[in-house]
């Protein structure tokens, strides 16, 4: 049991352990909170980067299977790049 005297201090037993404060257990809460949002955004830059690799692969499988196709579409982007820039000049 805590002994509290007059002049404002205040003794504790040595086998009692201190009950937290509530900022303690804010700051508690808070570190807890951040570990979950660090492990979620571990796992979805993960995720993410998963997605993009497939996509890689999946769009370099095409250009292979499909090489005029490719060629085809990449004169057709060139083609809008151009005509959208020469807009605005």
């Amino acid at each position: 049991m805590t002994t509290y005297h007059t002049n404002g201090t205040h003794e504790m037993p040595a086998d009692e352990t201190p009950t937290p404060t509530r900022g303690e257990k804010l700051r508690q809460n808070a570190e807890t909170a951040a570990q979950g949002v660090r492990d979620g955004a571990a796992a979805a830059r993960d995720r993410a980067g998963e997605t993009v690799t497939r996509s890689m692969d999946e769009g370099a499988r095409f250009v292979r299977e499909n090489p005029g196709a490719a060629l085809a579409g990449a004169l057709g982007v060139g083609v809008l790049i151009g005509l959208a820039l020469r807009g605005r000049a």
